[in-house]
């Protein structure tokens, strides 16, 4: 197993650390090889909850029952996935939404707390759609998401 906790900035939106929810931060290799694993690129959502499941289900093991991921190993689609940003400073925490096409950024503070990008027509996320009328559809969307999120896992996060 070959994967990454974060990526970097590196320049991108004028940023060169790690501490954003941007494509460049939370979209990280994770590569799988080994007797019984399947060959291809998935392009499914995947998160780094998942690494435990799926060892433990190619080890044949069970794992503990508090696992919030799922196995690689089974074809278990997700609608999405969520990233954690957390400070020392609670004020700038911020979380992500991704769902196959879209982008939900949250922080509880700052200029533009509240980000929805569409990652199909803006890979570069540079137009912030939460306050474009035309998609407050998913813009909701994304907060139930974050919602459920927050109540299935106890994170706490009150959105803006």
């Amino acid at each position: 197993c070959f994967t990454s906790d974060h990526g970097e900035g590196l320049g991108a939106h004028r940023w060169v650390q790690k501490a954003s929810l941007y494509e460049e931060s939370v979209h990280v290799p994770f590569v799988l090889a080994g007797p019984g694993v399947q060959r291809g690129v998935s392009g499914r959502l995947v998160s780094l909850l998942d690494i435990l499941p799926t060892l433990c289900d190619y080890a044949g093991i069970d794992g503990p029952r508090e696992m919030r991921g799922l196995s690689l190993r089974k074809d278990q689609p997700r609608p999405y996935v969520v990233s954690e940003l957390r400070y020392r400073d609670a004020e700038r925490d911020g979380r992500m939404v991704r769902s196959e096409r879209y982008k939900y950024i949250v922080f509880r503070t700052g200029a533009q707390a509240e980000q929805l990008f569409d990652l199909e027509k803006d890979p570069g996320e540079v137009v912030n759609l939460a306050g474009e009328p035309g998609a407050k559809p998913e813009l909701e969307r994304h907060r139930a998401m974050l919602s459920e999120w927050s109540r299935t896992t106890g994170d706490g996060f009150a959105r803006v």
